[in-house]
This record gives structure tokens, sequence and C-alpha cells, in this order.
């Protein structure tokens, strides 16, 4: 059974639907599974995929999708639906993206129950394909998804410490990105010894506190020079991490690491984080203009900032 997944939303969109695809192999253990996407390094991590493509040959990829047996579309937006407006003969899932839920949260800050991307996916599959599904949710353990696996690198080209943190600074929006990373990692090296490295891109050094052209002895600056299965492999060898809203909190997730993410402009209503016995959630929840945006902004619109600024890096530490 030729099955093919699409899903066009950032890396770490990605990431939250591999729990899905590993609940299919489970119980259709013959099924062959392809990804398109913007991002087809982040797709061929999975240990379920049998082939990654880029979204960008649409005319290519709509013949390859021809050739599916059961489409699952996991962005549910115009360019997806595009491809199944030309298919329409095939078998198509589009998943729920929840979107008036999302706008309510912003603009009139909702208190609605909204429930984790990986569990949304698994139940609503199960549900359209009838499989048995009976999820046992509980704050910090499983919660009825299968563990799923990625393929890493076996033999890192980098040379580093024995023990390190890393800090994956990296985030789509402005208002995503934590102001203190570069006094955490100052303050980590103090109290536990532990040098940081740094991943993400180099453009987001200055966002995060550190200065590019005088980086510390006590920080390892890799931004820019990993493919994804090296920085998933980094975090995997790591102590721990301490990530934004974005692709490393979902990749530490998976790998069953400790995690300490960071949370500013967005809240966990949106369902992006998971709860998990290796997580923690760092954010600011005395502001009443949380959440602004689901995906952040590139500027504070109050000016302020306060979601990041007031999340110290001496608080976070105390904690780890």
């Amino acid at each position: 059974m030729k099955i093919c997944a699409i899903c066009l939303h950032n890396a770490g969109d990605i990431l939250l639907t591999f729990e899905c695809l590993t609940l299919l192999k489970k119980k259709i253990p013959q099924a062959q599974i392809s990804y398109i996407s913007k991002f087809p390094e982040v797709a061929n991590l999975s240990f379920d995929v049998a082939e990654s493509r880029n979204y960008s040959d649409f005319f290519s990829n709509l013949n390859f999708i021809a050739q599916a047996d059961l489409v699952l579309d996991f962005s549910n937006n115009p360019k997806a639906r595009l491809l199944g407006f030309c298919l329409p003969e095939k078998k198509w899932i589009s998943f729920p993206k929840k979107r008036l839920q999302k706008f309510l949260q912003v603009k009139f800050k909702t208190n609605i129950n909204y429930e984790e991307i990986p569990f949304l996916y698994c139940s609503f599959l199960s549900r359209k394909l009838g499989f048995k599904f009976n999820p046992k949710h509980s704050s910090g353990e499983s919660f009825g998804v299968p563990q799923t696996k990625l393929i890493l690198e076996e033999n890192s080209k980098f040379d580093l410490p024995e023990k390190f943190t890393v800090l994956a600074i990296g985030a789509t929006k402005r208002t995503k990105i934590w102001t203190e990373f570069s006094e955490f990692a100052k303050l980590n090296f103090e109290k536990n010894g532990l040098k940081s490295v740094l991943l993400g891109f180099p453009k987001e050094l200055e966002k995060a506190g550190f200065d590019k052209q005088n980086l510390p002895e006590f920080v390892i600056d890799l931004t820019g020079k990993t493919t994804i299965s090296e920085f998933a492999e980094i975090i995997q060898k790591s102590e721990f991490l301490v990530c934004n809203d974005s692709l490393g909190m979902h990749l530490a997730r998976i790998l069953e690491k400790k995690y300490f993410a960071v949370f500013g402009s967005t809240t966990k209503e949106f369902g992006f984080w998971v709860e998990n016995k290796n997580g923690y959630l760092f954010e600011n929840k005395d502001l009443d203009c949380r959440p602004c945006a689901k995906s952040g902004f590139d500027k504070c619109p109050k000016t302020h900032f306060k979601c990041m600024k007031d999340l110290k890096a001496q608080n976070l530490v105390e904690i780890v």
C-alpha cells in the first residue's frame, strides 16, 4: 500500500506528524510511506518514511501522488488542497487545524482545552481508518501514541566536550527567541561547569544575546554548520537542551532528552507543547497579552517584549 504524507508548514510541524506515521505503520506494516514537504531533510529523519520529496516540483509531485493509494494532508491549506483538487479520485485525508480555536485564543484569550498535536493526528487518523486507539493521557507520561524513532548520523564530524549543554537559539519569528541565552550560557558554565553548543542560524546570535564577534570560551558556535541530522545527533549527545518554541524542542521530545523550552509570544494551548517527563516549560504566565500570535511576530506588538525579557536566565539555571 502506497501512502503519501504532505506537510507544507515549518520543519517543527513535520516532526509533530511522526507519531501518526508510526501508528500507521504499526496498523498497516506493509505500508510504504513517502513524504512531500518544504524540508525533505527533516522528513528523512523518520524511521517510517521510505522516500522524502521537495514540494517545489509541483507537477512531478502531482504525478507521484497519483500513484498513491492514500494521501495524508497534514497542512490542510490552499497549496495542499490544490494538489487534492487536481486528483479528486484519490483517497484524501485532511487533518483538522483548529484555526478558529487558535484565532479565539489570540484575539480573546479564550481558555480552550486544546489537544496536543500528535495526539490529535493519531486520534483523527484512527477514526478515519477504523483503527483501535485508546489513549491514556496523563501529564508527564505517554499519552497513547506510539514512540517514534529517528535516523541520525552515527559519526559526528564535530569535536565536542564529553559533557555539554545545547542552546537551540533559532525560531521562525523574533518574538519566539529568548533574549537571555547568552546570560544562561555564562551562568550554566559557572554553576555546572558545562560549555554550551549553539545551534541554529548565525543571524540569530545577536537576537539571543550573543556578540558573534566576541564569543566567550565556554561557548561553541555551530550555528549554520550542521545538517538537520547532525543537529539532532548533537542534541542526543548533550546533557540537556534549552530552546525556544521551535524545531529543537520537538527533536528533544522524540529523542527523549531532557529539555527546557522557553515560550514567549506563543502558549502551550496551541497544541505544539506536548506534556512529557523530560520537558519543562519556562514562560511568563502573568501577561494578559499572551498569546499575541499563533506563530509569533518580528517585533512585539506592545513594544515591551515582557514575555521574553521578564524570563531571567538566573531563574532557569536554578531550575536546571
